[in-house]
């Protein structure tokens, strides 16, 4: 088994199974734009309005939360490859898979909710390049 499983989901972060893994969220792709408006005269079609272009895309950010498993190896490489390059692989319950590398920018340490309930971490990971879907 490639770790705990929570909603059928499994991650591995530099081929280290996340145990405890309770959730999985990627933020999205975002597109720079970039204003390239010409001052101009005398064009009435064009007076007072801004032109626009598309620049780089940034590919977002997947992030890992789990519970707390002590000596787990996927979660101590969360923690201890901060600003590292790292692959990543997330296996769904059908046995699709998303897969990219990127920078691991945040981890967590072991944290209680409250007084009651299981300990947590999180990681994230900035993706840089493309993700590589892989259906079953």
């Amino acid at each position: 088994m490639a770790g705990t499983r929570k909603y059928g989901a499994s991650a591995t972060v530099a081929t280290n199974a996340i145990g405890g893994l309770t959730g999985v969220s990627f933020s999205g792709r975002t597109g720079e734009v970039i204003e390239v408006t010409e001052h101009r005269t005398g064009v009435d079609s064009l007076k007072n309005l801004r032109e626009k272009m598309g620049g780089l895309v940034d590919s977002g950010q997947v992030t890992f939360t789990a519970n707390y498993i002590k000596n787990d190896v996927g979660q101590e490489k969360l923690r201890s490859d901060v600003g590292l390059s790292v692959a990543f692989v997330v296996t769904f319950s059908d046995g699709a898979t998303v897969s990219g590398t990127g920078v691991i920018s945040e981890a967590s340490p072991p944290s209680p909710d409250g007084t009651e309930g299981a300990m947590e971490v999180s990681g994230t990971i900035d993706i840089t390049g493309a993700l590589t879907f892989s259906e079953s």
